[in-house]
């Protein structure tokens, strides 16, 4: 159980670290919450692909 937070906070970082330089409108509110819904959307397909290819 351990490792899929680790996992999942991994890549949370990875995808907000890949997107620093995104500005949207020049609106703070908005780039921050494209980059945490996109975040999210990675975190959901990394983890199906990992239950898929890693089965526990």
């Amino acid at each position: 159980m351990k490792k899929d937070y680790i996992f999942g906070v991994i890549v949370m970082l990875v995808v907000l670290e890949l997107t620093v330089h995104l500005n949207i409108l020049n609106s703070w509110l908005l780039t921050h919450l494209v980059r945490l819904i996109l975040g999210f959307v990675v975190l959901v397909i990394a983890s199906t692909v990992l239950k898929k290819f890693l089965p526990k």
